[in-house]
């Protein structure tokens, strides 16, 4: 499947030029929702240490994992507005394995929700909370649906570190094509040198267009 990844120019060519993707810390996605549970049965007295425990795990994830977050499509202008410098960056075109445990289609419904009776007897409620842990990274509220967002979960110790980030190295063959924004100042003849010379001389660059007929991206 192709997916999509929406970048400034500047981390875009870091990007190639690193031959890595940065990888997003939970604790630093711009909703606070992301991988937060809700709870039912919370008694007014237990709301602070709800909370506690709630955010304790949260803590705990951020030092395991991280994520790389995709589109599935390209021709959207508004994901260009917002994550790629309002059609000044690039996107980063790849071919994934969807079928692979690490990556995940992001569902825009209910909150995870668990009961707060099962944290107050854990050994005995292991197999719900084992249910809602497996999957609460997946949910995201119904607003963000426009992103149509795909997330692949990396071990952060399977990750290289450089100036305090933790980066994915980019295997060979992920990257298919790069799609210069339409008020981008990247010249595709820059950005095929610079393919060319870190290894990625099979990998496209193409000029974004303004469809004529419809809101949408083309190339």
């Amino acid at each position: 499947m192709l997916l999509y990844r929406y970048l400034p120019a500047t981390a875009a060519i870091k990007t190639i030029e690193s031959r890595h993707f940065r990888v997003s810390r939970i604790m630093e996605l711009n909703d606070p929702f992301e991988w937060s549970f809700g709870f039912d049965g919370s008694r007014p007295e237990r709301i602070a240490d709800d909370r506690r425990e709630r955010d304790e795990l949260i803590q705990q994830s951020n030092e395991k994992w991280g994520v790389l977050c995709f589109c599935e499509v390209f021709k959207d202008p508004v994901m260009w507005s917002h994550y790629a410098d309002r059609h000044r960056g690039l996107v980063i075109e790849i071919e994934a394995n969807v079928h692979d445990d690490a990556y995940h289609k992001v569902l825009y419904s209910r909150r995870p929700i668990i009961q707060q009776r099962w944290l107050g007897d854990r050994e005995k409620h292991t197999e719900e909370l084992k249910g809602v842990f497996s999957e609460f990274f997946r949910f995201k509220a119904p607003s963000w649906n426009y992103e149509r967002e795909w997330r692949a979960v990396v071990p952060l110790d399977k990750c290289d570190v450089a100036e305090g980030m933790f980066l994915w190295r980019i295997p060979d063959n992920f990257i298919t094509r790069l799609i210069i924004g339409i008020r981008s100042l990247v010249k595709p003849d820059d950005l095929r040198r610079s393919l060319d010379a870190h290894g990625f001389k099979g990998v496209q660059a193409v000029k974004a267009m303004e469809s004529l007929k419809h809101y949408e991206i083309e190339c």
